[in-house]
């Protein structure tokens, strides 16, 4: 038995050094944006007027369910080291990335049984399950969309939107 769970350990462990070894770890966004950056120093941003939108500030709601899923976070002993580091660049705190993620968890949560109560009206019924996997599958989507950069999150420093996705094509 002892002999099984050692040769089940070295297999794992050398299963972990090939797929390492062919994928190493990401870099850090920092790096990854200054590989992009041109050497030379960036004029000044022109002065915004007023056609251009200003960047969202989020509202008293999201700040203080940031601010408790922040503090929630923090009991449960999450640091969220490399998340903080990528937010930092971009220039936006942690506590506004926690409540965009339980955001557009909440909204895929309740979009699915929406959806089933607007085809209901039609006259088109689903199966209980349909509606709960949709549901569960928003959720999932939702909660990791803010991560993967699909939220409005704008970049400090006008670096393009484009170079959010730069780790999926490098």
């Amino acid at each position: 038995m002892i002999v099984a769970l050692l040769t089940g350990a070295g297999v794992g462990l050398g299963v972990l050094a090939v797929v390492r070894g062919l994928r190493p770890p990401r870099p850090p966004l920092a790096v990854l944006l200054a590989r992009h950056q041109p050497a030379v120093a960036a004029p000044d941003p022109p002065a915004p007027t007023s056609s251009d939108p200003t960047p969202a500030r989020p509202g008293r709601l999201a700040v203080r369910a940031g601010r408790l899923l922040a503090r929630l976070a923090a009991a449960l002993g999450l640091r969220f080291g490399g998340t903080r580091r990528d937010l930092a660049v971009t220039g936006q705190s942690l506590e506004r990335h926690l409540a965009e993620k339980a955001g557009m968890a909440l909204f895929g949560l309740l979009l699915a049984p929406a959806a089933t109560a607007a085809l209901a009206l039609g006259g088109v019924t689903l199966p209980v399950g349909v509606p709960l996997w949709a549901a569960l599958a928003l959720v999932a989507g939702g909660f990791s969309c803010p991560t993967l950069g699909c939220g409005p999150m704008p970049l400090a420093g006008g670096v393009s939107c484009a170079m959010r996705w730069a780790p999926c094509w490098t």
